[in-house]
Protein backbone atom coordinates (compact mmCIF):
# COMPACT_ATOMS: atom_id res chain seq x y z
CA UNK A 1 0.00 0.00 0.00
CA UNK A 2 2.89 2.25 0.71
CA UNK A 3 4.31 2.00 -2.40
CA UNK A 4 1.24 2.70 -4.47
CA UNK A 5 0.69 6.01 -2.40
CA UNK A 6 4.37 7.08 -2.62
CA UNK A 7 4.08 7.09 -6.19
CA UNK A 8 2.22 10.57 -5.76
CA UNK A 9 3.21 13.48 -3.38
CA UNK A 10 1.48 12.98 -0.30
CA UNK A 11 -0.05 15.27 2.45
CA UNK A 12 1.26 15.53 6.06
CA UNK A 13 -2.07 14.26 7.18
CA UNK A 14 -2.18 10.91 4.59
CA UNK A 15 1.40 10.39 5.97
CA UNK A 16 0.18 10.31 9.22
CA UNK A 17 -2.23 7.74 8.64
CA UNK A 18 -0.20 5.55 6.52
CA UNK A 19 2.00 5.29 9.77
CA UNK A 20 -0.80 5.01 12.13
CA UNK A 21 -1.50 1.73 10.26
CA UNK A 22 2.35 0.77 9.84
CA UNK A 23 4.81 1.36 12.26
CA UNK A 24 7.61 0.15 10.51
CA UNK A 25 7.36 3.54 8.15
CA UNK A 26 7.91 6.07 10.68
CA UNK A 27 11.78 7.11 9.80
CA UNK A 28 10.30 7.30 5.84
CA UNK A 29 7.64 9.31 6.99
CA UNK A 30 9.54 11.65 9.47
CA UNK A 31 11.92 12.45 6.12
CA UNK A 32 8.89 13.38 4.67
CA UNK A 33 6.70 15.11 6.77
CA UNK A 34 10.19 17.47 7.49
CA UNK A 35 9.87 18.71 4.17
CA UNK A 36 6.76 19.96 4.59
CA UNK A 37 5.08 22.93 5.94
CA UNK A 38 3.92 22.67 9.60
CA UNK A 39 0.50 21.16 9.58
CA UNK A 40 -1.74 21.57 12.48
CA UNK A 41 -4.42 18.93 11.11
CA UNK A 42 -1.67 16.56 11.10
CA UNK A 43 -0.16 17.26 14.56
CA UNK A 44 -3.52 17.11 15.82
CA UNK A 45 -4.45 13.95 14.26
CA UNK A 46 -1.33 12.52 15.87
CA UNK A 47 -2.53 14.04 19.50
CA UNK A 48 -5.91 12.14 18.97
CA UNK A 49 -3.43 8.71 17.84
CA UNK A 50 -1.68 9.23 20.87
CA UNK A 51 -4.97 10.06 23.65
CA UNK A 52 -6.64 7.11 21.86
CA UNK A 53 -3.45 4.73 22.33
CA UNK A 54 -3.49 3.79 19.03
CA UNK A 55 0.12 4.63 18.95
CA UNK A 56 2.82 5.21 21.70
CA UNK A 57 4.22 8.37 23.19
CA UNK A 58 8.14 7.72 21.62
CA UNK A 59 6.44 7.49 18.30
CA UNK A 60 3.81 10.42 18.52
CA UNK A 61 6.82 12.74 19.50
CA UNK A 62 9.08 11.85 16.77
CA UNK A 63 6.21 12.36 14.55
CA UNK A 64 4.81 15.37 16.11
CA UNK A 65 8.35 17.08 15.73
CA UNK A 66 8.68 15.95 12.28
CA UNK A 67 5.65 17.60 11.56
CA UNK A 68 6.78 20.62 13.48
CA UNK A 69 3.48 23.08 14.47
CA UNK A 70 3.27 24.32 17.32
CA UNK A 71 -0.31 23.16 18.25
CA UNK A 72 1.26 19.45 19.12
CA UNK A 73 4.10 21.28 21.13
CA UNK A 74 1.69 20.85 24.98
CA UNK A 75 1.25 16.95 23.90
CA UNK A 76 5.21 16.33 23.14
CA UNK A 77 5.81 18.08 26.52
CA UNK A 78 3.96 15.63 27.98
CA UNK A 79 5.46 12.99 26.85
CA UNK A 80 9.19 14.25 27.92
CA UNK A 81 7.79 14.24 31.30
CA UNK A 82 6.03 11.23 31.28
CA UNK A 83 9.87 9.26 30.57
CA UNK A 84 8.24 7.96 27.12
CA UNK A 85 10.13 10.02 25.17
CA UNK A 86 12.69 7.29 23.93
CA UNK A 87 15.46 10.42 23.04
CA UNK A 88 13.06 11.87 20.73
CA UNK A 89 11.04 14.03 22.75
CA UNK A 90 13.41 17.19 23.80
CA UNK A 91 14.56 17.16 20.30
CA UNK A 92 10.88 17.36 18.80
CA UNK A 93 9.89 20.55 21.42
CA UNK A 94 12.63 22.62 19.81
CA UNK A 95 11.22 22.03 16.13
CA UNK A 96 7.95 22.54 17.20
CA UNK A 97 8.62 25.74 19.18
CA UNK A 98 12.46 26.53 19.27
CA UNK A 99 11.20 30.07 21.56
CA UNK A 100 9.04 28.11 24.16
CA UNK A 101 11.99 25.28 23.92
CA UNK A 102 14.99 26.60 25.61
CA UNK A 103 13.54 27.52 29.24
CA UNK A 104 11.30 24.59 29.07
CA UNK A 105 14.36 22.05 28.33
CA UNK A 106 16.37 23.88 30.74
CA UNK A 107 14.12 24.04 33.55
CA UNK A 108 13.57 20.32 33.39
CA UNK A 109 17.60 19.92 32.71
CA UNK A 110 17.63 21.34 36.51
CA UNK A 111 14.99 20.30 37.83
CA UNK A 112 14.62 16.93 39.90
CA UNK A 113 13.05 14.83 36.96
CA UNK A 114 13.77 11.62 36.27
CA UNK A 115 17.45 11.55 35.16
CA UNK A 116 16.51 10.18 31.91
CA UNK A 117 14.08 13.30 30.90
CA UNK A 118 17.20 15.36 32.02
CA UNK A 119 19.28 13.66 29.73
CA UNK A 120 16.58 13.95 26.94
CA UNK A 121 15.51 17.08 27.06
CA UNK A 122 19.80 17.82 26.96
CA UNK A 123 19.55 16.64 23.50
CA UNK A 124 16.89 19.25 22.74
CA UNK A 125 19.35 22.06 24.54
CA UNK A 126 22.04 21.54 22.80
CA UNK A 127 20.33 22.44 19.21
CA UNK A 128 20.43 25.51 20.35
CA UNK A 129 24.37 25.44 19.91
CA UNK A 130 25.16 28.46 22.24
CA UNK A 131 28.12 29.44 24.59
CA UNK A 132 24.93 29.90 27.25
CA UNK A 133 24.10 26.17 26.64
CA UNK A 134 27.62 24.98 27.14
CA UNK A 135 27.81 26.65 30.53
CA UNK A 136 24.41 25.25 31.40
CA UNK A 137 25.82 21.33 30.16
CA UNK A 138 29.07 22.15 32.48
CA UNK A 139 26.71 23.52 35.56
CA UNK A 140 24.38 20.68 35.36
CA UNK A 141 27.43 18.19 34.68
CA UNK A 142 28.78 19.70 38.17
CA UNK A 143 25.73 19.34 40.08
CA UNK A 144 25.15 15.63 38.53
CA UNK A 145 22.11 16.73 37.17
CA UNK A 146 23.53 15.20 33.49
CA UNK A 147 25.62 12.22 33.74
CA UNK A 148 27.42 10.33 32.19
CA UNK A 149 30.48 12.24 31.42
CA UNK A 150 30.12 10.51 27.84
CA UNK A 151 26.51 12.44 27.21
CA UNK A 152 27.60 15.38 28.53
CA UNK A 153 30.73 15.73 26.47
CA UNK A 154 29.02 14.97 23.13
CA UNK A 155 26.74 17.38 23.38
CA UNK A 156 29.31 20.18 24.44
CA UNK A 157 30.73 19.27 21.70
CA UNK A 158 27.88 19.44 19.32
CA UNK A 159 27.80 22.73 20.52
CA UNK A 160 30.97 24.42 19.24
CA UNK A 161 33.23 24.99 22.90
CA UNK A 162 35.92 27.69 22.59
CA UNK A 163 39.34 27.33 23.09
CA UNK A 164 39.13 29.30 26.15
CA UNK A 165 36.51 27.31 27.74
CA UNK A 166 38.24 23.96 26.94
CA UNK A 167 41.65 25.34 28.64
CA UNK A 168 39.50 26.43 31.72
CA UNK A 169 38.46 22.98 32.21
CA UNK A 170 41.76 21.22 31.30
CA UNK A 171 43.48 23.56 34.02
CA UNK A 172 40.90 22.99 36.34
CA UNK A 173 41.99 21.10 39.75
CA UNK A 174 39.02 19.00 39.31
CA UNK A 175 39.80 15.86 38.41
CA UNK A 176 36.48 15.58 36.61
CA UNK A 177 36.18 18.33 34.72
CA UNK A 178 39.91 17.82 33.40
CA UNK A 179 38.39 14.61 31.93
CA UNK A 180 35.21 16.13 30.68
CA UNK A 181 37.20 18.01 28.61
CA UNK A 182 39.34 15.63 27.12
CA UNK A 183 36.15 13.62 26.69
CA UNK A 184 34.87 16.41 24.61
CA UNK A 185 38.29 17.09 22.83
CA UNK A 186 38.38 13.54 21.65
CA UNK A 187 34.88 14.03 19.96
CA UNK A 188 35.82 17.66 18.63
CA UNK A 189 38.86 15.87 16.42
CA UNK A 190 37.73 12.84 15.47
CA UNK A 191 37.03 12.60 11.84
CA UNK A 192 33.80 11.13 11.63
CA UNK A 193 32.61 14.20 13.59
CA UNK A 194 33.37 16.69 11.28
CA UNK A 195 33.54 19.61 13.97
CA UNK A 196 35.99 22.10 14.62
CA UNK A 197 39.45 21.16 15.79
CA UNK A 198 40.77 22.76 18.93
CA UNK A 199 43.96 24.89 18.99
CA UNK A 200 47.83 24.67 19.56
CA UNK A 201 47.53 25.79 23.11
CA UNK A 202 44.69 23.19 24.11
CA UNK A 203 46.99 20.56 22.06
CA UNK A 204 50.24 21.56 24.27
CA UNK A 205 47.23 21.45 27.55
CA UNK A 206 46.16 17.88 26.49
CA UNK A 207 50.02 16.52 25.56
CA UNK A 208 51.28 17.44 29.20
CA UNK A 209 47.77 15.81 31.05
CA UNK A 210 48.41 12.63 29.26
CA UNK A 211 51.76 12.21 30.91
CA UNK A 212 49.76 12.05 34.52
CA UNK A 213 48.49 9.03 35.73
CA UNK A 214 44.85 10.44 36.88
CA UNK A 215 44.21 11.00 33.52
CA UNK A 216 43.33 6.73 32.29
CA UNK A 217 41.82 5.56 29.21
CA UNK A 218 41.59 2.67 26.48
CA UNK A 219 45.30 2.17 24.57
CA UNK A 220 43.60 3.03 21.48
CA UNK A 221 41.92 6.10 22.61
CA UNK A 222 45.47 7.05 24.37
CA UNK A 223 47.30 6.79 20.81
CA UNK A 224 44.75 8.65 18.38
CA UNK A 225 44.19 11.93 21.10
CA UNK A 226 48.35 11.89 21.67
CA UNK A 227 49.05 11.66 17.81
CA UNK A 228 46.53 14.50 17.19
CA UNK A 229 48.01 17.21 19.96
CA UNK A 230 51.50 16.05 18.39
CA UNK A 231 50.71 17.08 15.17
CA UNK A 232 48.44 20.49 16.15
Amino acid sequence: MWQDRAQFPMSAVTLIDAVIEDRILFKKVGSQLESLPPDQEAADRLVDAYRDERIEGWLAVYLLGCVGHVSGYETGKSILLSNNGRGYAGVALVKMDKVRAYDDLRQIVFSDQHPKVRRESGYGLALYRSADVINDFLTAFDEGRLLPRNYVAYNVAQCGPSDTTLLGLLRSQDIRKQKLAVAVIELLVAENMHLRSPGKEVAAVVRSLLQETDITMAVHRREKLSAWANSA
